[in-house]
């Protein structure tokens, strides 16, 4: 679950930001889920399980010493298979 978030947020490019968006992930018997937002430019991520909160909003993004900041300014892409 925790792979499909992180892949998920990876896929974001940066850009201007946007209106706020969610993406959902559910386990098979639906009753966990991962749900990534993205609200004015920043991801977040969550966990549920039958409704409760398992993992509380957290940010997604990237911070480096000598490089520009990756956390926020994003924007989702279009779905791509490969």
């Amino acid at each position: 679950m925790r792979r499909a978030a992180l892949a998920l947020a990876l896929s974001f490019t940066a850009a201007l930001p946007a209106a706020a968006e969610s993406w959902r992930v559910a386990s098979p018997d639906g009753r966990t889920v991962a749900i990534v937002d993205l609200t004015d430019g920043a991801p977040t991520w969550r966990v549920e399980r039958d409704g409760a909160a398992v993992i509380a909003p957290s940010e997604l993004g990237f911070r480096f010493r000598d490089r520009p900041d990756l956390s926020g300014g994003l924007t989702a892409g279009a779905p791509e298979r490969r």
